[in-house]
């Protein structure tokens, strides 16, 4: 277990979550998959006046070319090996634990779009990519491993994802984790708070950061930790809006009186799987008000390949001085650990902002990687379709300057 867990905690060195190789993909047989049945009613034109001058918003994956769980779990992840997403270093670290991380895939898949689906796209001109959402809170999704070769087929599951997510009125926000030093990415989910503005969309930069069960901090002196009760909601909620920012609290459904995420575990146990969070707050003596929680997310292992699903988020207050800061966190961190006793990996995932990383290598953290959570809400979505539409045609325009072939601009063929 302690080699598994050295193993997990090595420093990422690797490329980020949205990778594309420029190569041919293998020719592949469709496989006999179930696909999921879109038969609801179309969405309603959106917008108007100049809006009504942009490409239809289609509300079919079908419409954009895609299937959604089309492949199985081997081929999906022959998919990301092939193309280089899965490369070998990534592989080495996940290998202890691939054959659970299978099986929650299996397990998740096989529930349609309930808590984790898959979107893909195969174009005639040899184009392909897929991308992934799993359910992090009860109307909140995370979307990840976009991967492929292509702009054209990348465009069709981004957009297809964007616009039936959009069509679902139960969805109020999406997210999606990168890593800065991705240009693309960047461009694409970095620049959500100036493309939809603050009160839809935030950006916040974090550092990963492995702390290993082993010699776990203890609480410190001055400083209580308990479980969140219903009182102290209002303060948690203040907090992350203070810290982070309005759209962080809404997106994580801290307004909710669900803060354990009840209903969405509910929702994994009907395909054999956990979902849920557990609120940890702290006070200091002589504070009146918290001065840090710890979000604890358990979830299933692997379903982001850098375990996100199970991350310990810590946020604290700004009001402390550094020493009462370091206490705090290190109280959290080891009313925390308890939670992840059973977490295969054997540290805690921890994701916190970047300007407090140094307290915990301090303590023993491993610095595993930086990255930028993305984050835009329900009155965004058609924007921030637009947003994705406009910088894949750009990007496809750029390449057919560069002479590679462009057919099929539109999604779904031209309207």
């Amino acid at each position: 277990m302690e080699q598994k867990a050295r193993a997990a905690l090595k420093p990422e060195h690797d490329r980020p979550l949205y990778y594309e190789k420029r190569e041919s993909h293998m020719n592949r047989k469709e496989p006999p998959a179930e696909t999921v049945d879109i038969t609801q009613p179309p969405l309603a034109q959106l917008g108007s006046g100049r809006d009504t001058l942009l490409p239809p918003i289609f509300d079919t994956y079908a419409a954009y070319g895609c299937k959604v769980n089309a492949f199985g779990v081997d081929e999906l992840f022959g998919t990301y090996e092939q193309s280089g997403f899965l490369y070998p270093a990534k592989m080495q670290r996940l290998a202890p634990f691939m054959p659970l991380v299978r099986d929650n895939w299996e397990k998740a898949l096989s529930g349609g779009d309930l808590v984790h689906y898959t979107v893909s796209a195969q174009k005639a001109d040899g184009g392909w990519a897929s991308i992934t959402s799993w359910r992090s809170t009860r109307y909140g999704w995370h979307t990840q491993h976009l991967t492929g070769h292509g702009p054209l087929a990348s465009r069709a599951v981004m957009l297809a994802t964007c616009a039936c997510r959009m069509r679902n009125s139960l969805d109020t926000s999406h997210q999606n984790w990168f890593q800065r030093t991705n240009r693309f990415a960047n461009k694409v989910f970095g620049s959500i708070s100036n493309t939809l503005g603050s009160d839809e969309g935030w950006v916040g930069d974090h550092s990963y950061i492995g702390v290993p069960l082993e010699g776990r901090p203890a609480v410190h002196g001055g400083v209580s930790v308990r479980m969140c009760e219903t009182h102290d909601r209002e303060a948690i909620q203040q907090l992350a809006i203070d810290s982070r920012s309005a759209v962080f609290a809404a997106s994580e459904e801290l307004d909710d009186d669900d803060l354990c995420l009840d209903a969405v575990d509910e929702l994994y146990r009907k395909v054999g799987l956990r979902r849920y969070r557990r609120v940890l707050v702290a006070e200091v003596r002589g504070h009146s008000s918290v001065a840090g929680f710890a979000l604890v997310y358990r979830g299933p292992l692997g379903f982001s390949f850098s375990f996100l699903e199970n991350r310990c988020d810590l946020i604290v207050s700004a009001t402390l001085s550094e020493t009462e800061r370091h206490s705090v966190l290190r109280s959290l961190l080891a009313a925390a650990a308890g939670h992840y006793v059973d977490f295969p990996p054997q540290y805690i995932p921890v994701t916190i902002d970047k300007r407090h990383a140094p307290d915990l290598l301090r303590i023993g953290g491993t610095h595993i990687r930086d990255y930028a959570q993305s984050i835009w809400l329900r009155d965004g979505f058609e924007p921030w379709y637009r947003h994705v539409e406009r910088l894949y045609d750009r990007a496809i325009q750029a390449d057919s300057r560069r002479g590679r072939r462009r057919d099929d601009l539109q999604a779904g063929g031209r309207p």
